[in-house]
C-alpha cells in the first residue's frame, strides 16, 4: 500500500527468521533485559485516545483481559477511523474469529488488506473482498498472539505470547508500540509467513 509504514532504503534493516527472534531482539534492546513487569497487570487496562497518541514502546505482562483490552483498541480505532494500511492478526485457531466476526467484517471495510493467521481447525467465518486467510500450524505464529496495522495514520503492533501463569491466571508478556520502525519490522516477518504458507482468499 502506498500509505503504509516504508522501510528507509538508506538504512539497514534486521532480518529476523521469526517471531520468536524478533521477540527476544526486542527484549534484548530494553535496558531491563526482558519484557517482562515485576508488577504484571493482572485486572486489565483502560486506554484513552490521548494515551495512544503519546505511547511509544510499553513493556508487559498481562492477564488475558489486558489483551483483550489491547487488541479490541487497535481493531476498534481502525474500523471506526479508517485505514489506508494493512491489518495482520493472529488467532491460533481460525475458529476462535467467530466471536470477532463483527469487528472483522468492519475492519476489512475501512483497511487496505487484512491477514488473519491461525489453524484451520475450522473454516474462517470472516471472508471476501480483500480478506486474505493465512491457514497455518505454524509454532512460531500460533505460539503468538498479534495484531499489526502498518497504515501511515496509525502504525501500531501488538506482539505477545503466553508465559507462566501467576496466581492461577494466564500470563502474556510482550509490547505494543506505534514506532513506526518496530512496526515494519513484525510486518517484515509476517510477510514472509504469507508468502511462506497457504494463503486462500
Amino acid at each position: 500500500s502506498a500509505n503504509s509504514t516504508r522501510k528507509d532504503p538508506t538504512v539497514s534493516q534486521p532480518i529476523y527468521p521469526n517471531l520468536a527472534a524478533l521477540f527476544e531482539a526486542v527484549a534484548s534492546e530494553h535496558d531491563d533485559g526482558g519484557l517482562a513487569s515485576d508488577q504484571p497487570l493482572l485486572a486489565g487496562i483502560q486506554i484513552d485516545d490521548d494515551e495512544a497518541e503519546v505511547i511509544a514502546d510499553v513493556n508487559y505482562a498481562l492477564s488475558m483481559a489486558g489483551m483483550t483490552a489491547i487488541s479490541h483498541f487497535i481493531e476498534d480505532r481502525i474500523a471506526q477511523e479508517g485505514s489506508t494500511g494493512r491489518v495482520f492478526a493472529g488467532f491460533q485457531k481460525l475458529s476462535r474469529v467467530r466471536p470477532q466476526r463483527e469487528r472483522y467484517d468492519a475492519i476489512k471495510e475501512q483497511a487496505a488488506e487484512v491477514f488473519i493467521f491461525g489453524e484451520p481447525d475450522k473454516p474462517c467465518v470472516v471472508t471476501g473482498g480483500n480478506l486474505r486467510i493465512v491457514a497455518t500450524t505454524s509454532e512460531d505464529i500460533l505460539e503468538h498472539w498479534f495484531v499489526v496495522s502498518d497504515s501511515a495514520e496509525f502504525p501500531i503492533c501488538l506482539l505477545a505470547r503466553e508465559a507462566s501463569p501467576i496466581s492461577g491466571q494466564r500470563i502474556f508478556r510482550g509490547f505494543w508500540s506505534s514506532n513506526p520502525d518496530l512496526v515494519q519490522r513484525v510486518v517484515d516477518v509476517l510477510e514472509r509467513s504469507v508468502i511462506g504458507e497457504p494463503v486462500a482468499a
